[in-house]
């Protein structure tokens, strides 16, 4: 069944949405952050460990993570701006071209990783009481996933369009449907991790149970390994 549009807003109601979406999250970390592909990609972190002091099984588990963080990357990107496209195209009136400018300048197009070795990756793991174990140090690291800032706080918001008793079309949310861009790009990465698992080198086992997560710090929490 074809999807309803939802009544014009009005100028101020656009104005208010506007800010809504996106002049709280100015508060990004700055972008010459060190990261492992160039200028193209600075939504990667590498914490806790140092690269070339690490032992040879740690180095195989890095370089297969960035392959797996830079496929991912990619994929997140091209499936997030087919989203906004087509979002722009559903509701110009609410998800302007400046708004869509604006998440691709902001880096919001893409996921966030970041790679936890070493005590920081101990730490992390006791800190969300998923795992306690000194081994993970040797055997492993912790690859976190995070949504996109505004996907990340606001999932939840999706509209869905009624009729009332007189057979008016009415909406339950009239801002930006965040939850539309969440639920339509979560299965690239469902799919890239399954992808790994079943037929690539690294094992991404889940730490954080299901429907656990935390909008300010990680969506999935992953131990990684070679196989």
């Amino acid at each position: 069944m074809q999807e309803k549009f939802s009544r014009p807003l009005t100028k101020n109601q656009q104005i208010q949405i506007t800010n809504e979406g996106l002049v709280d999250y100015d508060n990004d970390q700055e972008a010459d952050e060190e990261n492992a592909f160039g200028d193209a990609y600075l939504n990667y972190r590498e914490v806790g460990f140092d690269a070339d002091l690490i032992n040879s099984h740690l180095k195989d588990v890095l370089t297969k993570t960035r392959d797996f963080v830079e496929r991912a990357t990619k994929a997140y990107q091209t499936t997030m701006r087919g989203i906004m496209q087509e979002y722009r195209e559903y509701k110009p009136e609410l998800f302007t071209q400046q708004i869509m400018d604006k998440m691709i300048d902001r880096g919001y197009d893409l996921p966030e990783f970041t790679l936890f070795g070493g005590d920081e990756a101990v730490e992390l793991l006791s800190r969300y009481y998923y795992l306690e174990s000194d081994a993970i140090a040797e055997q492993g690291m912790v690859l976190v996933f995070q949504l996109p800032k505004p996907i990340a706080r606001m999932w939840y918001r999706i509209n869905s369009d009624y009729a009332d008793d007189e057979g008016n079309i009415e909406s339950t949310y009239a801002g930006v449907e965040w939850g539309r861009f969440y639920q339509c790009s979560i299965p690239t990465i469902w799919d890239l991790r399954d992808d790994e698992e079943y037929n690539g080198d690294l094992s991404l086992t889940r730490l954080n149970p299901n429907g656990v997560h935390d909008p300010n710090s990680y969506y999935y929490l992953w131990f990684v390994d070679t196989k």
